[in-house]
């Protein structure tokens, strides 16, 4: 499975035994190994896309996970085979040293500040904070982390389309990102 997904034999251990946690990008690397959907790694069920399907998700009821730097509620992931991924984030990290690494994959991302105040950074552009009720829209491709600034946790909605079909590889400091499989794409 290390092999297949790039993660550690001691990272995976650890997630096995409850020790650890993975992040967003660590999830995406570990349902590509597992040929499946991201989905249904919190889903082992489900349908095929279909005409008509929907998915509520009622209050509390969303898949969660975290990582040091953020608390995700997955929303609709009894579908497994969505073409974006929902989430909630809480936003716990404070300080640019804080985030492990800047996230990255070969798709789109919109993120709307719900509560607090939030400091987007990337690889790209300066720094830039945005207030409850403002938005940012990005190529995910371009590395990208989330600081709050306020005195409480910041809440976003941040709904993810990941490019198909695509493969994970690394970046230039070895960190996952996801990256569009130009071979089966042209096929």
């Amino acid at each position: 499975m290390s092999q297949r997904t790039g993660l550690a034999v001691s990272t995976l251990s650890k997630v096995e035994n409850h020790q650890m946690g993975l992040s967003f990008d660590a999830l995406v690397r570990l349902a590509t190994g597992l040929g499946v959907s991201f989905e249904a790694l919190f889903n082992a069920g489900g349908d095929a896309i279909a005409s008509g399907r929907r998915a509520v998700t009622r209050n509390g009821q969303a898949t969660k996970f975290s990582t040091p730097q953020y608390q995700y509620d997955v929303h609709g992931s009894e579908l497994p085979t969505k073409r974006i991924i929902p989430l909630v984030m809480t936003i716990k990290a404070r300080r640019p040293e804080e985030l492990a690494h800047l996230s990255q994959n070969s798709g789109e991302e919109y993120v709307h500040v719900v509560a607090g105040r939030v400091r987007v950074i990337t690889d790209q552009y300066s720094p830039l904070s945005l207030e409850a009720g403002e938005s940012i829209y990005f190529d995910s491709g371009m590395g990208h982390g989330f600081l709050s600034e306020s005195k409480e946790d910041a809440k976003i909605l941040s709904v993810c389309w990941i490019a198909g079909p695509y493969h994970i590889s690394e970046d230039r400091n070895a960190q996952p990102i996801v990256m569009e499989d130009d071979a089966i794409a042209d096929s």
